[in-house]
C-alpha cells in the first residue's frame, strides 16, 4: 500500500456489513483500504483475505482488535494518508450481550474511544469519522404496532431521546456519545448512522433471515419468540453500504453534512411476515411450517421504526420495488448457497 495514496480505514471489515463496504469501496472508488478485524467466530476471514490477494496493491488486512491497537499498526497508520474511517467493528448479538456484556463494553465502547483518540491526535487530520450505530439505541416504539396512545404511527427521528434496553444497544449509544463529545470538544469531524436490520445472502446463519431460510429448506422447526409479531425495518446490506458511500461523497461537497446523525430505515415487517415471504418464495405453505415457540427475552423491544427522511433528502429514497428486487436477489443467492447442504 502506497503511503501517499488516499486511504479509507474500515474496522470490522470481515463482518457482514464491513465486507460489503470493502467490496463497494474497491469497486466504486480509487481509495486504498486498511481493513481491520479481530476475526471473531462470525467474521468471514477467508473472503477478506481473498479480496486482499486479488487487490494486494489497494487492500491491506490487519488482524487486530480496535480496543488494543498495537504500536505496529499505529506506526503504519501514521505513514498513511487517511481521509475516512468507517467504524463497523462491534459485538452485535443482543442475546449474547445480555448473558455476558463484557466483550460488548470492550469492543463497542473502549474500542470506539481508542479509535477516536488515535485519529483525533493524528498530525494530518482525517476528513470524517463514520460511527456505524443501530436503530436499537432508541428502544421500542410505544407499542408493538408502532402506534402511540392515540393511535398515531411513531417513527423515531434523529433528535429523539435514546432508550436502549440491552447491553448491546447501551454500548452502541455510549459509543455515539464518545464520538459526539470528541466533535464538540476537539472539532473532530464525524457522521453517525443508525441503520435498521440488514439482509443479504452472506449474513451469518445466527441471524434471523438466514436462520429462517435454512430451517425452511431443511424442514427444521423454527424458534419463534412469543407470537412473532415483533416489527423490524429491513434494508439490503448493499443499499446500506451505498448510503454510507453516498454520505461520504456528499460530505466532500458540503460541511453541513458532517457532525450529524442519520437514520437509515426502510420497510417494516413483523417476523411472521418475513417468514411468510420466504416460505412463499420456497412454495411452502405457511400453515405447514413447524414453530418452536420460545419464551420472549426480557425487555425485548417489540418494534423499531425510524424516520429516514433527513437521509433521503440528501441522497434520495429507497422505493418498494427496489426493496422487492433486493429481497428476491437475496433469496435466489440463499437457494444456491443451501443447495445440496
Amino acid at each position: 500500500m502506497k503511503s501517499k495514496t488516499p486511504t479509507i480505514v474500515i474496522t470490522g471489515a470481515a463482518g457482514f456489513i464491513g465486507l460489503e463496504l470493502t467490496k463497494q469501496v474497491l469497486r466504486t472508488t480509487d481509495y486504498n483500504i486498511l481493513a481491520i478485524d479481530a476475526f471473531t467466530e462470525v467474521a468471514n476471514e477467508k473472503e477478506l483475505y481473498l479480496l486482499s490477494n486479488q487487490n494486494h496493491e489497494r487492500l491491506t488486512v490487519a488482524h487486530q482488535r480496535i480496543e488494543d491497537l498495537s504500536s505496529f499498526w499505529r506506526n503504519m497508520m501514521d505513514k498513511l494518508s487517511i481521509d475516512y474511517v468507517f467504524n463497523l467493528a462491534a459485538e452485535t448479538h443482543v442475546d449474547n450481550s445480555n448473558e455476558d456484556g463484557s466483550s460488548f463494553m470492550s469492543s463497542n465502547i473502549i474500542g470506539t474511544f481508542t479509535l477516536v483518540e488515535y485519529f483525533r491526535n493524528r498530525v494530518k487530520p482525517i476528513k470524517c469519522f463514520f460511527q456505524i450505530s443501530t436503530d436499537e439505541v432508541y428502544g421500542s416504539c410505544v407499542n408493538q404496532y408502532c402506534k402511540n396512545e392515540v393511535g398515531r404511527t411513531v417513527k423515531f427521528k434523529e433528535g429523539d431521546k435514546l432508550n436502549p434496553t440491552s447491553y448491546y444497544a447501551s454500548s452502541k449509544a455510549s459509543a455515539e456519545h464518545i464520538v459526539q463529545s470528541a466533535g464538540k470538544v476537539y472539532n473532530f469531524p464525524y457522521i453517525i448512522t443508525r441503520c435498521c436490520n440488514n439482509f443479504g445472502s452472506t449474513q451469518n446463519k445466527e441471524k434471523l433471515i438466514p436462520k429462517i431460510m435454512y430451517n425452511l429448506v431443511k424442514g427444521i422447526p423454527f424458534p419463534l419468540y412469543s407470537d412473532g409479531k415483533q416489527l423490524r425495518q429491513w434494508v439490503s446490506v448493499q443499499r446500506h453500504c451505498a448510503c454510507l458511500l453516498a454520505l461520504m461523497d456528499e460530505s466532500q461537497k458540503s460541511d453541513k453534512v458532517i457532525d450529524r446523525i442519520y437514520n437509515i430505515g426502510c420497510y417494516v415487517f413483523s417476523n411472521k411476515e418475513i417468514i411468510k415471504m420466504l416460505a412463499t418464495n420456497l412454495n411452502i405453505a405457511y400453515e405447514n411450517i413447524e414453530f418452536e415457540v420460545v419464551p420472549d427475552r426480557l425487555a425485548h423491544d417489540q418494534a423499531y421504526h425510524v424516520d429516514s427522511s433527513v437521509l433521503d433528502s440528501i441522497i434520495g429514497g429507497y422505493s418498494r420495488s427496489t426493496f422487492d428486487n433486493d429481497f428476491v436477489t437475496m433469496f435466489k443467492e440463499f437457494k444456491e448457497l443451501y443447495k445440496g447442504k
